[in-house]
């Protein structure tokens, strides 16, 4: 199992060493966040090919000589005290293991009970292909989750109108799902770093794909001094969509300037593919 654990980290490594050096930078937004995600379940799968291919190979190819009884009793008493000492250790790893699964479950469903909670006890305007949960106590926060639009009220008092087609690119892109899927992953592998990596990597696509969407529908001059003047608090939970986080500023407003992309370097992710 340690083995296991290894070649999946090693792999993710791998995996995020290739994004960071030849795709991060490329302005193809969706191709990266299937890659992201793609790869991170791909980790999780070709160590257990390898070894499964490894025990068949083995298998087939090895002859192991038959033991006479006496060599087999003494290998038999032997096998079974190295398995009860195994046991034992994997019994305290094991326990490990569950008490890091509980805590990060604990926090999850925390963090999901504060959602509730704001759209049990605020209003909620339900509009055609959103809801819009009105906020008085967090008088400029804007975040969304799945289908739900959370805005302060001193926001709604000002030209929100970018703010709300921002927030709703990620409802349209059900980018919930995603933040979603790498808090899972962050539960049950709460003990591999790049878990955490990958989460983040992911939020910050989404901003560059709600960016460049948004200014395809307003003035890109005009979006980007709001999202500079104006200062929001940050919810600290992290499978909502915030609108605004201080350290990404200055890379959504490098990446949403930034020249497309040319198509022909759509080759990086066939190459990478059949490598």
């Amino acid at each position: 199992m340690t083995n296991y654990i290894l070649q999946v980290i090693l792999f993710q490594l791998l995996f995020l060493g290739v994004y960071e050096v030849f795709l991060k930078k490329e302005t193809f937004f969706n191709w990266n966040r299937f890659y992201l995600i793609f790869t991170s379940v791909l980790s999780y799968i070709i160590p257990f090919a390898r070894i499964k291919y490894l025990e068949k190979y083995a298998v087939k190819t090895f002859n192991f000589p038959v033991l006479n009884n006496v060599e087999s009793i003494q290998l038999t008493s032997v096998k079974e005290n190295v398995q009860n000492l195994s046991e034992f250790r994997f019994f305290t790893l094991e326990n490990l293991y569950f008490t890091g699964l509980i805590l990060m479950s604990a926090l999850f469903f925390f963090k999901l009970s504060q959602l509730i909670y704001k759209i049990k006890t605020h209003k909620t305007i339900r509009k055609s292909n959103y809801k819009l949960v009105i906020l008085t106590e967090e008088q400029e926060s804007a975040f969304s989750f799945f289908d739900y639009v959370f805005l302060g009220k001193r926001i709604l008092q000002k030209d929100y109108q970018h703010i709300l087609k921002h927030e709703l690119i990620h409802v349209k892109e059900k980018h919930s799902l995603d933040l979603l899927f790498f808090e899972m992953q962050k539960i049950v592998f709460w003990f591999n770093p790049f878990s955490y990596l990958y989460a983040y990597k992911i939020s910050v696509l989404h901003e560059y794909i709600a960016d460049a969407k948004t200014i395809k529908e307003t003035n890109k001059k005009s979006f980007f001094e709001n999202l500079i003047l104006q200062t929001f608090q940050i919810e600290k939970i992290p499978f909502v969509n915030n609108y605004h986080k201080k350290s990404l500023l200055k890379n959504r407003i490098m990446m949403a300037t930034k020249n497309k992309s040319k198509k022909i370097l759509k080759m990086k992710y066939l190459f990478i593919t059949v490598r």
